[in-house]
């Protein structure tokens, strides 16, 4: 009897500290409802773009074209994004995947901005956001 009591104990102090452990494991992984902890970093080399995306222990890859040019960069807790002269691209890891909208004929950037799981874009033409939770970009004409 004494055996199987012990037993029984030790999978319960086994539970309890998987358990412990695991909840510590996601606390540093920040509520992704809430106050999410940084997920996201960016690297710039010569002729790609990488995002190392924590949550999913991933490294996510972009090319760069020939005639691309990197104008701006801004990051956030879950969301990175990068300004070119052709495009604006944006990484969530919510949605693990790179996002882009298409820059128009003669459209400057004025300002960038990332917050969260959100980005926020200024050009003389258009305001740009980017809701990093679903991965879709909305425009509006200034």
């Amino acid at each position: 009897m004494q055996h199987l009591a012990a037993f029984f104990l030790g999978c319960l102090l086994t539970l309890s500290t998987a358990s412990f452990a695991e909840s510590r494991f996601n606390n540093t992984l920040g509520d992704l409802e809430g106050n999410p902890s940084k997920l996201v970093f960016l690297i710039i080399e010569n002729d790609k773009y990488i995002v190392s995306d924590i949550r999913s222990n991933r490294f996510v890859e972009l090319r760069r074209s020939a005639k691309e040019r990197l104008i701006d960069t801004a990051e956030a807790e879950q969301v990175v994004v990068i300004a070119t002269n052709q495009r604006y691209t944006a990484y969530s890891a919510r949605v693990q995947a790179w996002v882009d909208i298409r820059t128009q004929a003669g459209e400057r950037l004025q300002s960038i901005r990332a917050d969260d799981f959100a980005v926020l874009i200024t050009t003389n033409k258009r305001y740009l956001s980017f809701n990093g939770a679903n991965g879709v970009w909305n425009s509006r004409a200034r």
